[in-house]
């Protein structure tokens, strides 16, 4: 997982481990090893490694939530492994919202257009392909 660089030596930063607390999920975008340049890390996804190992996760891309996961031409939220299609499968993939909603986000663009693009870009959605339900209280 990777982050915007805070040097302007560098165009990307890892985000670490230690960077990302217990129960938290994360999106990262620009991950070159993704075909959608979209990395997720879920609250189910097992940390592993020290502090300050790079953080780790796995390919997503966004997603419409109505009938269905479905992506931007028609594709689904499909696993690799088709084991994973079914709903029981901890590896199940939904589309759902990651960190925030979309209230939230719309109000983020609007108020603070270079923050909001520093950190998603030109996203406009907060569905992408996930494991589980999200964060637990």
């Amino acid at each position: 997982m990777i982050r915007k660089a805070d040097s302007p030596d560098q165009k990307s930063a890892p985000i670490l481990n230690s960077e990302i607390g217990p129960g938290q999920e994360y999106i990262a975008f620009g991950a070159t090893e993704c075909e959608h340049w979209v990395c997720v890390r879920d609250v189910d996804f097992p940390a592993g490694g020290d502090p300050g190992d790079p953080a780790q996760g796995y390919c997503s891309a966004p997603c419409i939530p109505d009938d269905g996961p479905s992506l931007p031409g028609g594709d689904t939220c499909v696993p690799e492994n088709a084991a994973d299609e079914d709903p029981a499968s901890p590896n199940y993939l939904s589309c759902r919202s990651i960190s925030v909603d979309t209230d939230l986000l719309a109000y983020y663009r609007e108020r603070d257009p270079e923050g909001y693009r520093r950190n998603f870009g030109d996203s406009t959605t907060p569905f992408y392909c996930a494991r589980g339900n999200g964060p637990r209280p």
